[in-house]
């Protein structure tokens, strides 16, 4: 795990992450990253995770485990993100 609480993944901006030691320090900063779009992602109001996986192609149990920090994003996963938080940020009463 890269962060050192693993159970605040995704929760809150101030999660502290740490490069173990069968890690590396780029995917150290992937998992910031992706952590940092689902934190904002909660400050918004995006579809269920089921809707998200029906139109993108997976299925909500990895919508689930993926934003909650317990598996890696697939580039399908993480577009997905990308694009309802873009979506939902371009909505004036989303905000």
């Amino acid at each position: 795990d890269y962060a050192v609480e693993p159970h605040l993944f995704g929760e809150r901006y101030d999660v502290t992450f740490r490069t173990p030691p069968d890690g590396d320090a780029v995917s150290r900063r992937i998992a910031e990253f992706f952590h940092r779009l689902v934190v904002a992602s909660r400050h918004h109001h995006l579809p269920s995770g089921a809707e998200i996986g029906r139109r993108f192609g997976f299925s909500r149990q990895t919508w689930s485990n993926v934003t909650r920090g317990h598996r890696w994003p697939s580039h399908t996963v993480l577009i997905a993100l990308l694009i309802v938080l873009e979506d939902a940020i371009s909505q004036p009463d989303n905000n």
